[in-house]
C-alpha cells in the first residue's frame, strides 16, 4: 500500500516483485527504468502511476477508481500482460499507456475506452468488449500488430503502420494517415469514418453492411482497395487520388 504524506514516493528504476499495488489518495509510484512485475494495481482517489520508462509486468488487474491516473510520458515505457488481465477505469481519459503488450497464451481484456500513446503489440488475445482503442500519440513510430483479435472501435489521432491484418467490427475513425509494414491490412466490419484529409496506406476490405464516409477534402490511397463489400460509400464532396508507388488493385 502506498499512501499519502510520504516525502519521496518510490520510483522503480531496477527489478521490483510484488503481490499487488494499492496506490491510495493523492499519492503517486514512477516508472522509470527496470520492471515492476505484478499481480494487480488499483489507484484510487487523486493518485496515479506514471511510467516513463522501464515494463510494467502485469497478470491479473489494472483498475483506477475516482481521479486515479496512469500516466505515460512521450517517451515511453511498456506494460506486459501476462496472464488474464482486466483493465477498467472510472475516468479512462485519465489513463494513458505507450505501449502494450499482450504476451503469446495471456488475454488482455478491457471494460472502457483505452488510450495508447505508442506500439500495440497483441501476441494472445485481446477482449475488446464493445470498447474502443483510440491511438492518440504523436510519434510517427506507433505500430499497430493486431494478431488473430478482433477490434471494436478504432480511433487513429496520430500515425500510425499496420504489421498484419487488423479487423474493425465496430466504427473506425480517422484523424491521421496510416502505412503499411509487411502485409499489413484492414478489414473493416463496421463504419468508417474519415475526418480529415487522410492517407491509406495499406489495402483494405469492406465487411456485409460495412460504410466509408471519405473526407471532405482529400483521400490518398496506396494500397489495394476493395469497395465491393462496402454497404454505402459517402463521397462529402472530397477528392480520392490514387498514388502509390506500385501498382494496386482497386
Amino acid at each position: 500500500v502506498i499512501s499519502s504524506g510520504c516525502t519521496n514516493y518510490p520510483e522503480i528504476t531496477a527489478a521490483a516483485f510484488a503481490k499487488s499495488v494499492a496506490i491510495k489518495s493523492n499519492a503517486s509510484i514512477v516508472i522509470s527504468g527496470g520492471s515492476l512485475k505484478v499481480e494487480s494495481i488499483i489507484c484510487t482517489g487523486n493518485s496515479s502511476m506514471d511510467i516513463s520508462g522501464g515494463i510494467l509486468k502485469i497478470s491479473s488487474l489494472i483498475e483506477t477508481k475516482d481521479f486515479g491516473c496512469i500516466n505515460s510520458s512521450g517517451s515511453g515505457g511498456t506494460v506486459e500482460i501476462s496472464g488474464n488481465c482486466t483493465f477498467k477505469a472510472i475516468n479512462p481519459q485519465r489513463c494513458e499507456f505507450f505501449n502494450i503488450v499482450t504476451d503469446s497464451g495471456s488475454t488482455f481484456s478491457i471494460k472502457n475506452d483505452i488510450y495508447v500513446l505508442g506500439n500495440w503489440t497483441n501476441l494472445g488475445i485481446f477482449d475488446a468488449q464493445g470498447h474502443t482503442v483510440f491511438f492518440t500519440g504523436n510519434s510517427s513510430d506507433s505500430s499497430v500488430t493486431a494478431g488473430s483479435s478482433h477490434f471494436s472501435g478504432f480511433v487513429v489521432k496520430n500515425d500510425i503502420s499496420v504489421n498484419d491484418s487488423v479487423v474493425i467490427d465496430g466504427a473506425a475513425v480517422f484523424y491521421k494517415g496510416v502505412k503499411s509494414l509487411s502485409s499489413g491490412n484492414f478489414v473493416f466490419n463496421g463504419s468508417v469514418d474519415c475526418k480529415t484529409d487522410v492517407t491509406l496506406g495499406c489495402g483494405f476490405s469492406f465487411g456485409t453492411g460495412s460504410s466509408f464516409s471519405a473526407p471532405a477534402g482529400n483521400l490518398y490511397l496506396k494500397g489495394n482497395s476493395d469497395f465491393s463489400g462496402c454497404g454505402s460509400f459517402s463521397h462529402n464532396d472530397g477528392t480520392i487520388y490514387f498514388h502509390g508507388f506500385t501498382p494496386a488493385d482497386v
